[in-house]
């Protein structure tokens, strides 16, 4: 389990919330092609992102992972504090080789989320 020292919140911080204090719990979100999925699941970069984003989701952080997602699966999931995002399902559907078939497409779709 990943337990970094720095962003476990603290009773001090706990304790700061419930007098007013603005406090916000750590979050990640995990950008990647591959994901979880069999559609998104090309090689060794889905199993360590999906594996970093579960130990992350374990560790008590509110935890998002955006990939290429499988178009007949919902484009949000919720596991726990773990959340799941498939982006370019559309485009998937007229690539069903896997994530990498179609790839300049998804890149450029891809690309355009992270600038919204």
């Amino acid at each position: 389990m990943i337990r970094p020292a720095f962003s476990q919140p603290t009773r001090s911080a706990d304790a700061q919330a419930s007098r007013g204090a603005s406090f916000r719990p750590l979050q990640f979100h995990l950008l990647s092609f591959e994901g979880p999925d069999r559609y998104a699941s090309a090689g060794g970069i889905a199993t360590r992102v999906s594996g970093l984003a579960t130990a992350f989701a374990n560790a008590g952080f509110d935890t998002h992972l955006w990939f290429v997602g499988d178009p007949e699966l919902p484009a949000y999931e919720r596991r726990g504090q773990l959340r799941l995002h498939r982006w370019c399902q559309w485009i998937s559907r007229y690539h069903p080789g896997g994530v990498y078939d179609g790839e300049e497409g998804k890149r450029q779709d891809y690309q355009l989320k992270k600038r919204l």
